[in-house]
């Protein structure tokens, strides 16, 4: 699963990060502060990435 393989990456890499997953069973969106106190942001998906615009303005990689 893409969500876990970046927790691990980050984790051996000594980075934090907070993961929003988004599919068929659901999906807890990051709040207005985890926003805002993220340094990037990383959409790893298969399908399109919901309310994208919430990240507006942060350093963004975009893959598939």
């Amino acid at each position: 699963m893409a969500a876990e393989a970046l927790e691990n990456a980050a984790r051996e890499g000594g980075h934090r990060i907070t993961v929003e997953t988004q599919g068929s069973a659901g999906s807890t969106p990051l709040t207005a502060a985890q926003i805002a106190e993220a340094d990037a942001v990383i959409f790893a998906h298969d399908v399109e990435v919901r309310d994208k615009a919430r990240f507006a303005g942060k350093p963004t990689v975009d893959v598939g």
